[in-house]
């Protein structure tokens, strides 16, 4: 299980970045912008690469949160309201989410 966890601000004016726990040494750039909204997703560059996960075993997003007013708190974001015919996700509750590609059987 991957483990990323993205903070805006812990160091100020600051995006900062961990995987499991451990913080990455990569550029910290200045923030030029403050967010006011999260995401959690898969993503593919075209219809040719395959998205994570499949039909009979969907790649988990597990235990996502976020940050705002001070606490945090279970992500339940909203799923793609469009159905896509290529790509599945689920919400398995307000803290868990699954995703597929359709056309991978394994």
């Amino acid at each position: 299980m991957f483990n990323f966890t993205v903070l805006y601000n812990n160091e100020p004016g600051k995006f900062t970045f961990y995987y499991k726990g451990v913080r990455l040494n990569i550029n910290n750039a200045n923030v030029t912008f403050v967010p006011n909204s999260g995401m959690t997703a898969g993503e593919i560059k075209t219809l040719a690469s395959q998205m994570p996960g499949s039909q009979t075993d969907h790649v988990w997003m597990i235990d996502t949160n976020i940050w705002y007013n001070g606490a945090w708190r279970p992500f339940n974001g909203t799923r793609f309201p469009i159905p896509s015919p290529y790509f599945g996700n689920i919400g398995l509750s307000q803290w868990d989410i699954g995703i597929w590609d359709k056309y991978c059987y394994s």
